[in-house]
């Protein structure tokens, strides 16, 4: 999830499978071609929560939530939250002297409608043996050719398929998470999730699952060349849940990987590690991710040609595409729980959510990566092969934020999208914000420059509502402590570190990151 999904950790997997998505160029950025060369986009990392060491599971296996009846309705009562005081951000002028331009929706993009979704209170979800199938009970499922308009809005639930390794109750919280993601944005379909567990028969089970739907429609010729092409993604997937699980280090994957020729959104994802008890990760941010992922569906759905080369152009910088998923995602999550559209899941016993934390973390991170991993490289120039250790997540989220408070909520949505295909990103983008992509980088790195107090100031009230515990102070870590032989190799001196009482705990741990970092073996 970032969760703070390490939603970035750094996931070391076989050759054959690489999830670091990493496209340059006129490479693909994001996998309208699932197959196990292409790029996947839309990586979301899990992080460990600012200021915190990475928390240590207990059993050396995930908890899974209770088993419910095969074809078990799960009932969802959301609980409204408490109310909070909140904080009015402080609205950046709008540039002077900006033309307001009518919308040019492509007529491509009808709306076919077939059935209005309206809460998520029910779910059904079947366990097939094989694999744990979910739906929403209001909402029926696609058709096996459902003759959508790319980019139309739909009736149709997304189709969850879950490892039987997992859970029900697992399977339907990330339904829930989809299904309220598309309440905020849109129901874009067809859309398939698949999700997978850690024990590898179940692994192999859900493979064949996918392939058998695969032949069957038509997507691949044979089973056989279908599990030659499909088994190493799912079985990275895979890998990745069992690592997590067995070195206590949380961490998570889900992609986009298509597919357009095929008209569904289809996306695969590992264990979501906040709704096991292995880990201290909240669930309630873990739905994060699904979010996120939902986001580059409506990236996509805006985008009709069939073309690579063309999609890959028209998507954007990579700051645009992760920032503008991650950003809005969080945006999106805050206000469905603010609204109480969506519950509160799996927080007991966990780290606290701080969504306010959580973005400054991000501001600092990015802008020292940006001046450490890459000095003199442009936002502009991020991409796949080189994020400047992640910066383009961190600062391409807060880029968005930035063009949020400035320009309003609903213009990336109403004007950016709707005339992406028409006018091409750099147009789209003008018409949007009424400046040029490079007047924006220039403004951009000047907002980089204020006060950490001024630049959370203009993220949304709900941002600040529904932070738990104090923002980290802006002032650094250097003015808090003096460190004695901080030239020394590690092994040439014992070092004594006394802590005022009054040091912030995310201070102290962001010393022992940074001693982690300065002095291997500290």
């Amino acid at each position: 999830m970032e969760i703070n999904l390490k939603l970035t950790i750094s996931i070391l997997l076989p050759a054959a499978f690489m999830l670091v998505l990493v496209a340059c160029g006129g490479e693909s950025q994001i996998a309208d071609t699932p197959s196990p060369e292409a790029k996947v986009v839309a990586k979301v990392e899990v992080e460990p929560s600012p200021g915190k060491e990475p928390p240590k599971p207990g059993p050396t296996k995930p908890s899974i939530p209770t088993e419910m009846a095969p074809s078990a309705t799960l009932t969802y009562t959301p609980t409204p939250p408490a109310a909070t005081p909140t904080t009015t951000p402080t609205q950046v002028p709008p540039t002077p002297g900006r033309t307001q331009i009518p919308i040019q929706v492509p007529s491509t993009l009808t709306s076919t409608p077939v059935h209005q979704l309206t809460s998520l209170k029910a779910i059904s979800c079947s366990d097939e043996g094989t694999h744990i199938y979910c739906l929403s009970s209001e909402l029926p499922a696609p058709p096996q050719n459902p003759n959508v308009a790319w980019g139309a809005i739909t009736g149709y639930s997304p189709e969850v398929f879950c490892a039987s390794d997992l859970s029900i109750q697992l399977c339907g919280w990330q339904t829930s998470s989809l299904l309220a993601a598309m309440i905020e944005w849109g129901n874009y379909g067809p859309l398939e999730y698949w999700v997978i567990g850690t024990e590898l028969a179940a692994g192999e089970d859900i493979t064949n699952v996918y392939c058998g739907r695969r032949v069957e429609r038509g997507d691949q010729p044979g089973m056989a060349g279908c599990l030659g092409r499909y088994s190493p993604f799912f079985e990275g997937y895979r890998r990745i849940g069992e690592e997590a699980v067995a070195s206590g280090e949380p961490s998570g994957n889900a992609g986009l990987h298509g597919a357009r020729e095929w008209g569904i959104h289809f996306f695969i994802s590992s264990l979501p590690v906040g709704w096991t008890d292995a880990f201290k990760i909240p669930g309630v941010e873990d739905r994060k991710p699904a979010f996120h992922e939902y986001f580059h569906a409506v990236q996509h759905a805006h985008i009709e040609t069939e073309d690579h080369r063309k999609r890959d152009q028209l998507v954007g910088p990579i700051w645009f595409v992760e920032g503008g998923a991650e950003y809005m995602a969080w945006a999106g999550l805050l206000n469905v729980y603010e609204s109480g559209v969506l519950e509160k899941i799996n927080v007991e016993g966990k780290d606290s959510f701080s969504p306010l934390n959580y973005m400054e973390w991000k501001i600092r991170r990015g802008v020292e990566k940006r001046k450490s991993v890459c000095p003199g490289v442009a936002m502009k120039d991020f991409t796949y092969k080189n994020t400047c250790d992640k910066a383009h997540y961190d600062l391409g989220t807060w880029a968005h934020a930035y063009l949020a408070n400035k320009f309003g909520p609903n213009v990336l949505l109403e004007t950016f999208y709707p005339n992406l295909e028409n006018w091409g990103w750099e147009g789209a983008f003008n018409m949007a914000y009424g400046m040029s992509s490079a007047d924006f980088y220039r403004e951009f790195d000047k907002f980089l420059e204020w006060p950490l107090a001024d630049q959370l100031a203009i993220l949304p009230a709900s941002f600040h509502a529904t932070n738990q515990v104090s923002p980290m102070p802006t002032t650094t870590v250097a003015e808090y402590y003096i460190d004695i032989g901080y030239n020394k190799p590690h092994d040439q001196f014992t070092q004594e570190i006394v802590v005022a009482s009054d040091v912030p705990e995310g201070v102290v741990g962001e010393w022992y990151e940074t001693q982690r970092h300065l002095r291997p073996g500290f």
